[in-house]
């Protein structure tokens, strides 16, 4: 399903890249410079994390060989290794944590969106398996989840449904593009995503409803999977030149562009803390 280099599949082994590592930047320091948190050895890979609401811990995709399926971990923030929640779907990857932090959104099997206990526990998927799902995200009040929804033509388009499954409305409908990564603000009000067109992704923003669509970033390069800052003051996203990829933070106007993931090759998926202090993102090795 992956619709580029920075997606949240990681690169195959054919392009060079044979780990995926979890790194962690602390943005008070004048010069933030990437901290290794996963130590995984060649055909693991952890990817697209997503941090709990309490800040204590963050779950992931990853996969243990490279044949294997990927499946959903969890990783202390403090520490420590990975460890397998025990869901029965699989593959299950991209998970995002509801704000009570008590259940994972995610996509599982051939590409539903599913919801579980954070135990991995009462997995119950939310939608059909006759279209194709890539990313689902909770609404800051738990109430809706964002997802996106594969067209007949192949492009893609974000839906908004109730946290149950139920009243799924298309949000986005553009037969000619592509709509991906949505991105809820912290008052519920906005979704940031990303769009393609002319050939190049850039970060756009929306009412949740889907009205008053506008650009935030337009570059000569592809910028997506934006994340929003806990005070919705910045938006930090992946840019892709060429054949690598880096993390960066912008002002939520589109100001301000800065790259934070320092000399790492292709970093992206980032995500805030909970208290804004430090963003959690992927790099391919």
């Amino acid at each position: 399903m992956s619709r580029s280099a920075a997606d949240a599949a990681p690169p195959s082994q054919g392009n060079g890249y044979t780990r995926a590592n979890l790194y962690v930047v602390r943005l008070a320091r004048a010069q933030p410079q990437p901290e290794r948190l996963t130590d995984a050895s060649d055909g693991v890979f952890f990817a697209t994390p997503s941090w709990s609401p309490d800040g204590r811990v963050l779950a992931l995709s990853g996969t243990p060989c490279d044949d294997c399926a990927e499946w959903l971990y969890v990783l202390s923030r403090s520490g420590g290794a990975p460890r397998r929640l025990r869901t029965i779907i699989t593959p299950a990857i991209r998970p995002d944590w509801s704000p009570n932090g008590r259940r994972l959104v995610f996509i599982g099997g051939r590409g539903s969106v599913y919801v579980m206990n954070r135990d991995g526990s009462a997995s119950r998927r939310l939608n059909g398996a006759r279209r194709a799902h890539d990313e689902a995200v909770w609404s800051p009040d738990g109430r809706r989840i964002a997802y996106t929804q594969q067209q007949a033509n192949g492009r893609w388009d974000i839906w908004v449904m109730n946290a149950n499954g139920s009243h799924p409305r298309a949000v986005t409908r553009t037969a000619a593009l592509s709509e991906e990564f949505p991105a809820w603000s912290p008052d519920g009000r906005s979704i940031a995503f990303a769009r393609q067109a002319g050939g190049r992704w850039g970060l756009y923003v929306m009412q949740s409803d889907g009205s008053h669509q506008h650009v935030l970033l337009r570059s000569s390069y592809n910028d997506e999977m934006p994340a929003w800052s806990p005070n919705g003051r910045q938006i930090a996203f992946t840019r892709l030149r060429g054949d690598t990829s880096a993390v960066y933070v912008m002002n939520r106007n589109g100001t301000g562009v800065r790259a934070i993931s320092g000399a790492l090759r292709l970093s992206y998926a980032p995500t805030w803390s909970p208290d804004g202090k430090e963003i959690v993102f992927t790099n391919s090795e």
